[in-house]
């Protein structure tokens, strides 16, 4: 059973989302917490995410930013809550909820299969209740699709191109 409670991070700012489980520390740290320097860690590590997404199962971009326009678009504060997950003090991945209640959630490649994911999920779920919440997913990405769906969404919508072509699911959790 996991051990879930809230820590301080350095200067006593704004709570971190911690839980711990015999196997990991997980903390969910907002993406916006700290200095200039911190904010260049965090761009620089959200970046090689992204730069990581395999774009035949995006939605959300098709071709890879320059580092700068990255950096002006974390700047916009384009979601309501936008987390990264650090594991035993390693940077693992993000997860964000937008202005729409649509969930996204990336784990670095090499820490997948782990739990951090299922974790990093429960933890947003339980401090975050408001609902519905959604994910949209490139209905190529089975496993985003059978993740999401073994924690609770349930198909909701979809959405077609200009060409009548599939190109996103959408599932709800209510």
């Amino acid at each position: 059973m996991a051990h879930i409670r809230k820590g301080k991070l350095k200067g006593g700012k704004k709570p971190r989302l911690i839980v711990k489980t015999p196997d990991m520390t997980l903390e969910l740290v907002d993406v916006y917490e700290g200095g200039e320097d911190t904010f260049e860690k965090n761009a620089r590590f959200l970046y090689r995410m992204l730069a990581q997404r395999d774009e035949t199962i995006n939605i959300s971009h098709k071709r890879m930013p320059l580092f700068k326009n990255h950096c002006k678009f974390i700047k916009t504060r384009p979601y309501k809550y936008w987390y990264l997950i650090i594991v035993d003090d390693v940077m693992a991945g993000s997860v964000y909820i937008s202005k729409q209640n649509e969930i996204g959630l990336f784990i670095y490649y090499a820490l997948k299969g782990q739990g951090i994911g299922r974790t990093a999920l429960q933890k947003l779920l339980s401090v975050h209740i408001e609902r519905p919440l959604y994910a949209n997913i490139n209905p190529a990405n089975v496993n985003s699709i059978n993740f999401f769906t073994r924690h609770g969404f349930k198909y909701y919508k979809v959405l077609y191109n200009h060409r009548g072509q599939v190109i996103q699911n959408t599932y709800e959790l209510i």
